[in-house]
């Protein structure tokens, strides 16, 4: 399968596309290198792994566009700390699903996890244990 791209950068916020697939090749038109990444994971999800390679499914016609700017989840890891592994499994997961929106609740008056290098003692005092905390690398590291 030969996939085309044509974006047309007319609106880098835009996050619709066109998808159309034919026997050998899937178009893409979109405004954006979002829409891009959407009509491409939408093509992912209409394809099937078989023992004898992946098949696509043919004569296929999609105008796709969200119908809210946010879409997305908040997690709240001051009260129930997750490990960056699980994070960055939550964001796969989102990609998934066309999330374009993470909230991540690091702080608040119950619990502070995250490392802020001028202020050591927040979590080193407001960490549920010196093993839960989130440092300025894996924070970094998410975005």
């Amino acid at each position: 399968l030969v996939v085309n791209v044509e974006v047309s950068e007319t609106d880098p916020a835009a996050e619709g596309y066109t998808l159309e697939v034919t026997n050998t090749t899937a178009h893409i038109k979109a405004a954006s290198h979002r829409g891009v990444r959407y009509a491409l994971e939408t093509l992912r999800q209409l394809s099937a792994p078989t023992p004898a390679g992946t098949v696509v499914p043919t004569t296929v016609r999609i105008q796709d566009e969200p119908a809210y700017p946010y879409r997305g989840i908040m997690v709240d890891c001051a009260r129930h700390f997750l490990p960056v592994s699980v994070l960055k499994r939550i964001i796969r997961g989102m990609a998934m699903a066309k999330l374009n929106t993470l909230h991540l609740h690091l702080t608040d008056t119950a619990a502070f996890p995250l490392e802020v290098p001028s202020r050591p003692e927040m979590a080193e005092r407001g960490a549920y244990s010196p093993a839960e905390t989130y440092s300025v690398a894996d924070v970094a590291d998410l975005v």
